[in-house]
């Protein structure tokens, strides 16, 4: 008697609760399918939008060196010049406010990786192993 008591007190708590957000939905109006006359977010109202930075060409206000100044800080660095590298790869990244550039490579049997300064192109962490 007791569990079928505590089921149908358990029934109008689940109705209720329902019913209310029933009602909730009947009260929010739908604003999925509006339309606006906004013009276009880029600064010339043309068709194509602006490139958005990535990892090989960063914003050109916040950095003072190009990738390729990285690679060649990171190349002049470890005593190579490009024609003698593979598996190069790199990246921009950013820690709070500084911006660097990863830049990784080999050559003969080690493996190359540079952290380059993208304001400056001081080196800020480098690393030489046996590949």
């Amino acid at each position: 008697m007791k569990k079928l008591f505590l089921l149908f007190i358990l029934a109008i708590i689940f109705v209720s609760c329902t019913n209310n957000a029933a009602e909730e939905n009947a009260r929010t109006s739908d604003t999925t399918n509006f339309t606006t006359n906004d013009t276009p977010l880029s600064p010339n109202n043309s068709a194509t939008p602006a490139p958005l930075p990535n990892a090989e060409t960063p914003a050109a206000a916040e950095v003072e060196i190009t990738l390729e100044k990285a690679k060649e800080i990171a190349f002049e660095d470890a005593g190579l010049t490009e024609d003698k590298v593979y598996a190069l790869k790199t990246d921009f990244d950013s820690e709070g406010q500084r911006q660097y550039y990863e830049i990784d490579f080999k050559s003969g049997n080690y493996e190359y990786e540079y952290e380059i300064d993208a304001k400056n192109g001081k080196i800020l962490k480098k690393d030489k192993e046996i590949d």
